[in-house]
């Protein structure tokens, strides 16, 4: 999503500066919903490395953990990822009325607040006052930030962490097997 400065008035440069703020948190969103398929992708080969070499190999009840424990790991860093990528269904009470607001840059919210020809009125209104343009990228603005990024880097982090924990733990539980 590439905006263009506007040409022409004077009073457009906050509206500008709205579109380079939403597109800057776009992207943010954007970046950690690609981690967290990266994430998703790495912990499914793991999982299918080790389920597809788990019948060719003789394991001791200890290396047997230890793959349990990488494969747990794993699914539950799946688990967590994917409630980063499912759209957020429910606001947080403790942002208030804010949240409530018309936000025309997500079609749920679209969809819940305009029929069809009144959010096409909406829209001949919006293009015609451009306070009106400035609340609603101030909306979506806020609730990227109060909602969505805060959410995303959370999950991300534990996924993430999780994965390595359980391969460190996995892997030395493993290693541990073959000198026991």
């Amino acid at each position: 999503m590439v905006f263009e400065k506007p040409q022409g008035k004077t009073d457009v440069k906050v509206n500008y500066a709205g579109q380079i703020i939403f597109e800057h948190y776009q992207r943010l969103v954007y970046q950690l919903e690609l981690k967290a398929n990266w994430l998703i992708g790495i912990c499914s080969v793991i999982i299918i490395m080790i389920i597809t070499r788990y019948e060719t190999i003789t394991f001791n009840s200890l290396s047997a953990i230890g793959e349990l424990i990488i494969v747990m790991g794993c699914l539950f860093s799946i688990i967590n990822l994917m409630f980063l990528l499912v759209p957020k269904m429910f606001s947080s009470r403790k942002y208030g009325n804010a949240l409530h607001e018309v936000n025309v840059f997500e079609g749920r919210n679209i969809l819940k607040n305009f029929t069809k020809t009144e959010f096409a009125d909406y829209l001949s209104k919006l293009t015609h006052d451009e306070n009106e343009v400035h609340k609603s990228y101030t909306n979506s603005i806020y609730q990227l930030v109060a909602l969505r990024l805060p959410s995303y880097s959370r999950r991300l982090k534990i996924g993430g962490w999780t994965l390595i924990i359980s391969l460190l733990i996995g892997a030395s539980v493993i290693l541990a097997s073959y000198f026991i």
